[in-house]
């Protein structure tokens, strides 16, 4: 059966078959958006060319995934960045596109960092919690906020994952997402913890990733409320009726998710002399520094300020 590479759809599963170095998250990813994308050809019984994908059909997405899909500002516009990939790249294979494709951009809007400081940690941190579950996701927060891993690699850390190096220890690990290997200093606060617990990690909630996931998040919101983190917050909550996060000002508890631990460890020792931005773009991922000062919300200079509290 012969593709029609003048199909954009059909050129996006062919595109992702021909990257097999992509990160299994990062196919998925692309997957998801091409099924959105087979989605919208059924909505409007049409196929999408190539030659059409100008700015009237830029607005016609724009209001399906958001309307239809009930997708988010920064969702939608990696979308159309997406598409934009894919358009050219059929560009570069000698494929005809629309002559609008140069002004058919996608798009990110600034969105409030939310970050759990050292003090908020230390009220986490000193704050007696009766349930079980509350205890065991209070110690993944803090090891998370002092390795700075995407909740993928955090909660698959184990023993195994601490190696000894001639002057200390670090936990060793191969991200999911980018498949490196990264080496993470071992903070004396994760010593403290896995002291604590016979030099053992937390255990998990589930075997099921996206169970045990799933659950992590619910016990954060539920720990931190239990600990009064309810200072009032910009931010962005996930909205059950509406199916959409929706922005506005809540209490801190109802902002803590998972991936918080990734942006605070981040954030917190940027400018720590222990801890050059190298060091800390190598730990979260970040190709270039542009992108990790964008991820925690600073601009070049900032870290002089930052290096006058230490």
């Amino acid at each position: 059966m012969t593709t029609d590479l003048n199909s954009l759809t059909a050129y996006g599963e062919k595109f992702i078959k021909n990257q097999p170095d992509l990160a299994i998250a990062t196919q998925k990813k692309y997957s998801t958006i091409v099924n959105k994308l087979v989605e919208f050809e059924i909505y409007r019984n049409k196929k999408i060319t190539f030659k059409e994908i100008d700015l009237k059909l830029r607005t016609e997405l724009i209001y399906y995934f958001s309307d239809v899909h009930r997708l988010g500002d920064n969702t939608i516009g990696r979308y159309l960045k997406f598409i934009k990939s894919l358009c050219l790249d059929a560009q570069r294979q000698g494929i005809y596109v629309n002559r609008e494709l140069s002004y058919f951009k996608g798009y990110t809007v600034k969105a409030v960092k939310t970050i759990l400081t050292f003090a908020e940690l230390d009220q986490i941190k000193s704050t007696n919690f009766s349930k079980t579950n509350h205890k065991i996701a209070r110690d993944w927060l803090i090891i998370g906020c002092y390795t700075g891993q995407r909740v993928s690699d955090l909660l698959k850390m184990d023993s195994a994952s601490i190696q000894k190096t001639q002057n200390s220890e670090v936990i060793v690990i191969k991200q999911i997402k980018t498949g490196k290997l990264v080496q993470i200093p071992m903070h004396i606060e994760i010593k403290r913890l896995l002291l604590k617990r016979n030099g053992e990690f937390p255990p998990a909630f589930a075997e099921n990733f996206e169970s045990n996931k799933s659950l992590f998040n619910r016990y954060l919101k539920q720990l931190c409320k239990v600990a009064k983190l309810d200072a009032i917050e910009k931010g962005s909550v996930y909205n059950s009726e509406t199916k959409r996060n929706e922005e506005g000002e809540f209490e801190k508890y109802k902002l803590v998710s998972s991936h918080i631990c990734r942006r605070s460890f981040a954030t917190n020792f940027y400018g720590n002399p222990k801890y050059p931005t190298p060091m800390l773009m190598n730990i979260t991922a970040h190709s270039t520094e542009k992108m990790f000062l964008e991820y925690i919300g600073k601009k070049q200079g900032d870290n002089d300020a930052q290096l006058s509290m230490f």
